[in-house]
């Protein structure tokens, strides 16, 4: 008897989505890991993973352009029948520094189509695949700049602290309209990332403050490989206790 689980990651290609996937192959030879990338064929990491794991399976997924995700269910009726964990780890942060003033509507627009949209949409095309197993287990990979309760006026991010509070909210909603199926549903912070993406946006902001404050901000920096990590422990941990909460990566309750 299989003790294994299939772990669907969107935006697996690098950073933390990488990480993750690593870890649940190498956790238990067993586990199946849907891993997504835009670019598939230029996701050299990951295909040189799948080729020393048979149990990874590369696809295609752009979460900003709905024919993408459509697109997944052709790509997943011959290799599963179900999704046990569904793990939303797809989004951007592009220049998206910037007040309510500064920010024009294309910027908006776009974090709000990849970081709050589609995940409702992947979630939606997912949805027939985690019925089918008991796990049931979805986590958005949110951001405390998401927390309205945590907003901190010294960063403004807005468009992408919208999108992620949007997505928060889905996180919320969704665990209350499926708790009676079984599911669990969290979004979740997975800490100050040293990603590219996140190590260059943390280099900006520190250019614009003093050495003290830079100082504390890289005292906040935690790996991909330490954020997936914590990741994979709080998801192994979740019962329905959880279901709803916005949860910190090391399993601390944030405020909303």
């Amino acid at each position: 008897m299989t003790t294994g689980k299939t772990y669907f990651i969107s935006g697996a290609n690098r950073g933390i989505g990488f990480e993750l996937a690593k870890h649940y192959l190498e956790a238990n030879p067993d586990n199946i890991v849907l891993a997504t990338a835009r670019f598939p064929a230029s996701a050299t990491a990951l295909n040189e993973l799948a080729v020393k794991n048979s149990n990874l399976h590369i696809l295609k997924l752009d979460v900003s352009d709905e024919a993408s995700i459509a697109s997944i269910d052709s790509q997943l009726k011959d290799i599963t029948d179900g999704v046990d964990v569904f793990v939303s780890n797809a989004g951007i942060f592009s220049e998206s520094r910037g007040t309510v003033l500064s920010t024009p509507a294309e910027k908006w627009d776009k974090h709000l189509k990849v970081n709050t949209v589609g995940p409702i949409l992947l979630f939606q095309a997912l949805y027939p695949y985690l019925t089918k197993r008991v796990t049931k287990k979805v986590v958005f990979i949110s951001s405390v700049a998401g927390s309205v309760a945590s907003f901190n006026p010294a960063f403004p991010t807005d468009s992408y602290g919208l999108s992620k509070t949007g997505l928060n909210f889905i996180a919320k909603a969704a665990g209350a309209e499926l708790a009676s199926e079984g599911f669990i549903v969290i979004a979740v912070h997975p800490g100050v990332v040293s990603t590219e993406r996140g190590t260059k946006t943390f280099d900006e902001i520190k250019a614009d403050t003093n050495d003290e404050v830079a100082a504390f901000l890289d005292s906040l920096m935690i790996t991909p490989e330490e954020s997936a990590s914590f990741l994979s422990k709080l998801i192994d941990e979740l019962n329905e206790e959880k279901n709803g909460s916005f949860l910190n990566y090391d399993g601390k309750t944030l405020p909303y």
